[in-house]
């Protein structure tokens, strides 16, 4: 059951770390597009997006979890 966790945990942290990276691909893109520099541009924003989001998925998981920050997240009633 151990095998099981760590290959959910595994995806909650990749779901929560992955977010950033492509939130700055995107933006690379947008950035590139105008320069004419898309490949360098974005892959230095999907860099920067997931050193970012490998520091913001390493804080939950040793705050609250990343299972209860997810949950809050999916659960609101917003």
């Amino acid at each position: 059951m151990k095998f099981i966790e760590y290959f959910v945990l595994t995806f909650l942290w990749c779901g929560v770390a992955i977010s950033p990276t492509l939130l700055g691909g995107i933006i690379g893109a947008v950035v590139g597009n105008s320069n004419g520099l898309l490949v360098e541009t974005m892959s230095i924003g999907a860099a920067l997006g997931f050193g970012f989001g490998v520091n913001w998925a390493e804080q939950i998981r040793i705050t609250i979890g990343l299972s209860v920050f997810l949950g809050r997240l999916l659960g609101a009633k917003d």
